[in-house]
């Protein structure tokens, strides 16, 4: 029986740590999205808010900036990369830094004055004499210790009221700051995606019948295969007869963005009154 009391806590708190983690994940997962969105909006123009339309939506899209920064990992070993993520967030971190710095050192000299007052005056004989007689006054609860303590009250008002709503200001600040920075890594991990998928990209990915995909051929020893970059294209045939093709910037569950690079069209085209077919061409 007591094996099962001491089972269940450890159950709830692991389930606890579960949520609190899927949570966090989820919520980091949907800044990184909103971020793949506004990379769409400053590459083509096309509105961030009309690329989403939903919280799944933002998880599709924040997939995109993992799978984008999983195809970089090897540039973890360059100092380039580094270069490029101080870049992105100096802006941001250095002004939280500088105001954290300022706050913490007028803080201390703060903190370090009030000490210093406080030994002095406490030395001072007048102050035990007053002292001495105020603790003598609220111990009997004269007027005299209802005085004390109004203007106790109205001194911690006039003083801790505006202290604490700036460090609550500062607090919020620091925090919003802070998460400003996952919906940034997203816009760059989208606009690097955009710029060598989408763009860059001279031919759409070729149709592959199925005796070419059986067809394993030995590689040559000391052969590099050469790797042209590929665009994905489709054609989405609408229920009306309508036919929209271009190059696939982002997807979600039931839309597509597409880029036309002839045009320099771009649009959000809903799938789901239409069938979606890759196509080797546009």
């Amino acid at each position: 029986m007591s094996s099962q009391t001491t089972d269940r806590p450890r159950t709830m708190h692991w389930l606890a740590a579960f949520i609190s983690i899927s949570s966090a994940t989820g919520i980091l997962l949907a800044m990184l999205g909103y971020g793949v969105a506004l990379s769409a909006q400053e590459k083509f123009g096309i509105p961030y808010a009309t690329v989403f339309s939903s919280t799944s939506d933002l998880f599709s899209l924040g997939g995109w900036a993992i799978v984008q920064g999983l195809a970089q990992l090897d540039r973890l070993m360059t100092l380039g990369f580094y270069a490029d993520l101080w870049r992105l967030v100096s802006p941001i971190t250095l002004r939280v830094l500088s105001l954290v710095a300022g706050i913490s050192l007028v803080g201390g000299i703060l903190l370090l004055a009030g000490r210093w007052i406080a030994r002095f005056v406490a030395r001072q004989s007048w102050w035990r004499m007053w002292t001495n007689n105020a603790g003598a006054a609220i111990h009997r609860s004269s007027p005299i210790a209802r005085v004390v303590a109004f203007l106790f009250a109205a001194i911690w008002t006039l003083v801790g009221t505006p202290v604490l709503l700036t460090l609550g200001v500062v607090l919020i600040v620091v925090v919003c700051t802070a998460l400003a920075v996952v919906p940034m890594i997203g816009m760059e991990a989208g606009k690097s995606h955009i710029d060598a998928w989408v763009v860059r990209p001279t031919i759409c990915f070729p149709l592959i019948k199925r005796q070419d995909r059986l067809d394993v051929r030995p590689a040559i020893e000391g052969a590099r295969p050469s790797k042209i970059p590929a665009a994905s294209c489709v054609a989405i045939a609408k229920a009306n007869g309508q036919e929209i093709r271009g190059r696939v910037v982002f997807s979600t569950f039931n839309a597509i963005v597409l880029y036309d690079p002839v045009s320099g069209a771009v649009r959000r085209v809903p799938t789901n009154d239409g069938t979606v077919e890759v196509v080797g061409s546009l």
